[in-house]
């Protein structure tokens, strides 16, 4: 944040730091451009995912239940699970952010959104790798009814919008896309 904190917006996008996806990096350049304390504008991201990703399981889990002290459970086992509090609250990590995306393109792939869904799964994998892993959901929705062959462009339009910022900028190929390597 303090090295892009010295450069032109230009620079900052086109420059490869660290070794994060061009998403958080977007989210690290809005903060090193704020008037905060850098380490809360972090954490603000963390702790905000989390909540995002608890309704996720309160809505996922209403999809099975409508008993509201169950949906309520659900939400604040979620948030309150000490691996989700360490995790974003307090180390700050990002993890949070692809899993919330991750579980509401399920909710929606779940309730046969299909465009909301793949966009969203799209943005967890911009967002981190480790979201490839959650991909099988969509080989289940698909046999399951929920998607059609016609929507899976929607997940490569998605990840290539949100790596477009970068390229516009005049980041290279190579460079924004060889993080996943």
């Amino acid at each position: 944040v303090e090295t892009m904190r010295n450069m032109p917006l230009h620079k900052a996008l086109v420059t490869p730091i660290g070794d994060y996806n061009m998403p958080y990096l977007y989210f690290l350049l809005l903060v090193s451009r704020l008037p905060i304390y850098d380490l809360y504008g972090i954490k603000l991201l963390s702790v905000l995912a989390d909540v995002f990703a608890a309704l996720a399981v309160a809505k996922l889990t209403g999809l099975v239940t409508k008993k509201p002290e169950r949906l309520l459970l659900a939400f604040a086992s979620a948030l309150l699970a000490p691996t989700m509090l360490l995790n974003g609250a307090y180390w700050g990590q990002c993890d949070s952010v692809y899993g919330a995306l991750s579980l509401w393109g399920l909710y929606f792939g779940l309730t046969k959104r299909p465009v909301w869904c793949l966009s969203l799964l799209a943005l967890s994998f911009a967002f981190k790798l480790q979201a490839v892993f959650l991909l099988p959901i969509v080989a289940f929705l698909l046999v399951m009814g929920y998607l059609r062959p016609k929507h899976l462009p929607v997940f490569p339009a998605v990840f290539l919008a949100a790596m477009l910022p970068a390229l516009l900028a005049g980041r290279s190929f190579s460079d924004t896309f060889s993080i996943y390597l």
